[in-house]
């Protein structure tokens, strides 16, 4: 392989930053080389590399499963796939998640567009709406045509089933929340994600930015609390640390609820006795750039990156 040396002194930044011992790395080695092989790159991020540890057992979805062919027929040993990583969440693990770079960034390896063996429903929820965006400019409209075919993805069983092996790791008491990532468009770049919630649990007041959002209930019930800025003055930029905000709805929300959320929309939820699992759809990835939380009783602003992107296979 080319660059071998250069490879091996990444991986060895790599381990140093995560205050591994060599040999406890041994699996991101093949990892590493497997993934260079199969995408012709020579750095596997290390971001990437924290939140694979962080992912599910069985999640390698940044990697279609033709690359993963490609990987475990290129490496010795019959490569990584079928050895798992280790298992490591923020709560029981013995190595250091931060610093912020590890949690506020992730770079999938190579093309992130779906697998063989996605979901019936969602492989066609997909196709629809790429359909959409060939033949339509304006986002609104765009959003408009796809709110139906989100509506048709929550009442698949299929879908319903597998969301009871998602796995529940948020901790916004810790400011940690999380998204998994099931489909981002190589051409397009649109993305599908999940949101779960455990019971008696809520985002913060907070805003997308400029990303356009349609926010499906898939199970559990919810209240949605929408705000509006009442401090904005028209044509002057509004404030980026105090916002005074006026709450404007409030819905008691069940499965099959879609919330169409614009830019710079403000909203919370709240869950209740049970656990919410939420399917959205966006225009982009989050949590490359700042997004607002807000403090609903001082109205101060604070800037974040938003929800840690986690690569999950959506199969059945």
């Amino acid at each position: 392989m080319r660059n071998t040396r250069s490879a091996d002194l990444t991986l060895c930044l790599l381990i140093s930053a995560l205050h591994l011992h060599p040999c406890t790395a041994a699996p991101s080695l093949d990892l590493f080389y497997a993934t260079a092989a199969a995408t012709g790159k020579q750095v596997l991020d290390v971001s990437t590399y924290v939140q694979s540890l962080r992912a599910p057992r069985r999640s390698h979805a940044p990697l279609h499963a033709r690359q993963r062919r490609k990987i475990s027929d290129g490496c010795k040993n019959g490569g990584p796939i079928g050895r798992a990583l280790p298992e490591i969440s923020a709560r029981n693990s013995k190595l250091p998640i931060g610093p912020p770079l590890f949690e506020d960034r992730l770079s999938a390896i190579g093309p992130f567009n779906g697998r063989d063996d996605m979901i019936k429903a969602a492989e066609k929820f997909v196709s629809d709406v790429r359909a959409i965006y060939e033949r339509e400019d304006d986002m609104e409209t765009r959003f408009d045509q796809i709110r139906p075919l989100l509506q048709e993805l929550l009442k698949d069983e299929e879908l319903k089933e597998a969301s009871k092996a998602w796995p529940f790791r948020n901790e916004p008491e810790k400011g940690y929340i999380e998204n998994l990532l099931f489909y981002e468009d190589p051409d397009h770049k649109f993305v599908l994600n999940s949101l779960l919630k455990k019971p008696h649990e809520s985002t913060p007041v907070h805003d997308h930015a400029h990303t356009w959002t349609l926010y499906g209930v898939l199970r559990g019930t919810e209240t949605v609390i929408r705000f509006e800025r009442t401090d904005v003055v028209e044509n002057e930029t509004p404030s980026e640390d105090h916002a005074d905000l006026r709450k404007i709805s409030e819905h008691q929300v069940t499965p099959g609820y879609i919330d169409f959320v614009r830019p710079y929309d403000i909203h919370v939820e709240h869950t209740g006795e049970e656990p919410v699992v939420g399917v959205i759809f966006r225009d982009q990835r989050v949590g490359g750039f700042l997004q607002n939380y807000y403090d609903a009783d001082t109205g101060k602003i604070k800037k974040t990156k938003g929800p840690t992107q986690i690569p999950y296979d959506l199969e059945a």
